[in-house]
């Protein structure tokens, strides 16, 4: 574990690092002066370099030491680090970021010519947009569009700010993370600036090793898909579903050789309970595994029940980031959809209508008509008004967008930027709550 030593002899401070065994913190007295101030550089660094090499575990603190002139610390938990130093480093959220004056990532792209503010992944320092560009692209897979359409899409988003790209190994049997990779490689100067994600799970072919979680697959699928894409490491890659099938040590002692290996920056999980990533969590805690560090689930004014009560809390409370899809419930909250109207031809809704008039109840149908009157009100477009809603949670990181068309990503953009004012978002939270919405499938 790693020693700090603090000088503070004539009230001047000296830091001295090194690494120790003792699983417990020390220091002589409590710290009285909490006035905030700014930091100077050598205790920015001090901080961050404790706060990087902590281990998850328990904090104990023992007054015993009768030195003075020290206040020596040794940090084994993650969580408590910042709480046993002398200064709290409030890390620059988009929130803090959003408020003048205040230190935070930068509110205009370097990446293209659209402006974004970007947003820490939970307590991570990597720094994404607050629309990650979904590369599934159902209308590819439908043959309604074609590659250089995609490859527009992509470009589209980039010049627009986007630098969050998500994708998946089964994606159009793998095509769309060919689809991505022409795109980046036609975009190679901004490529170090794009966080570039892929996921592993989905069943891929035939053979029984071809679905899961296992060594095997995992293994096997990251370097077909950094061949897909044409790159040498993916950012971010995630567990697609949870494994029932695969103990949890061998999935995440496969994903922690990902990353050791350099073929991957970050790991986390898709679709988990809140359960699955406690316990995800603390397997990788006792055997120092790569820790998950973002979540991806369903979040929308119509699906919000599981991830409010659980996931929300639990990205709060141990860092988490938290990518959310289907943010306007697969064209539901456009406003396109009504109940006494067919779907819109060509859509989704149009190829099951039986399933559409499930889905559209009397409840739901009211949501749709508040989010409409809201979105008028503010000259907005409803799908503009669903995404705000989900980002301004602070607990979210990025709403993802499955377009199309170029033109459906320049609409999703508009979603950001700004703020709900709070009588309207009361509206739609009293039109979306999950006991007047019921189970919607």
């Amino acid at each position: 574990m790693m020693q700090v030593a603090v000088d503070e002899t004539d009230g001047r401070r000296s830091f001295r690092f090194g690494f120790s065994h003792v699983l417990k913190a020390t220091r002589r007295e409590p710290v009285r002066n909490r006035t905030r101030r700014k930091l100077n550089p050598v205790e920015i660094l001090i901080m961050c370099y404790c706060h990087k090499y902590a281990v998850p575990g328990s904090c104990q603190v023992d007054h015993s030491i009768r030195r003075p002139t020290y206040r020596r610390l040794c940090f084994i938990s993650i969580d408590e680090t910042l709480h046993c130093l002398p200064y709290r480093l409030v890390p620059a959220t988009h929130e803090t970021a959003a408020q003048p004056g205040r230190s935070g990532p930068p509110t205009a792209s370097d990446i293209g010519e659209g402006h974004m503010e970007y947003r820490q992944l939970g307590r991570y320092g990597v720094r994404v947009s607050p629309i990650c560009l979904g590369t599934a692209f159902r209308g590819f897979w439908a043959g309604r569009t074609d590659e250089k359409t995609c490859i527009r899409t992509i470009e589209t988003a980039v010049d627009l700010g986007i630098n969050f790209i998500d994708c998946a190994n089964f994606y159009f049997g793998g095509r769309c993370e060919e689809v991505l990779g022409k795109a980046l490689a036609a975009m190679k100067d901004k490529r170090d600036n794009l966080v570039i994600t892929s996921k592993v799970w989905s069943e891929i072919g035939p053979g029984p090793n071809d679905k899961g979680t296992s060594r095997y697959h995992i293994m096997r699928e990251i370097d077909r898909s950094l061949k897909r894409l044409g790159l040498d490491h993916i950012d971010l890659y995630l567990l697609h579903h949870f494994d029932p099938d695969t103990p949890l040590d061998e999935t995440l002692d496969a994903m922690n050789d990902v990353v050791r290996q350099g073929k991957a920056r970050y790991v986390g999980m898709c679709n988990y309970t809140a359960a699955q990533v406690v316990e995800a969590m603390w397997v990788a805690d006792r055997h120092s595994f790569a820790t998950p560090v973002c979540l991806q689930n369903q979040y929308n004014l119509i699906h919000r029940s599981g991830v409010e009560t659980e996931l929300l809390d639990l990205c709060r409370r141990h860092g988490l980031g938290m990518m959310t899809y289907s943010p306007i419930a697969v064209g539901l909250l456009t406003g396109r959809c009504r109940r006494d109207e067919d779907p819109p031809a060509g859509s989704v809704w149009s190829k099951d209508i039986d399933r559409f008039r499930k889905v559209m109840t009397p409840a739901v149908d009211h949501l749709v008509a508040t989010l409409i009157d809201v979105a008028a009100e503010l000259g907005r477009t409803p799908a503009q008004v669903a995404f705000a809603w989900i980002l301004d949670h602070p607990e979210v990181t990025a709403a993802m967008t499955g377009p199309d068309l170029p033109e459906h990503v320049e609409e999703v953009c508009g979603g950001t930027g700004w703020h709900l004012p709070p009588e309207m978002r009361c509206r739609l939270d009293e039109a979306s709550a999950p006991d007047r919405l019921g189970q919607v499938e």
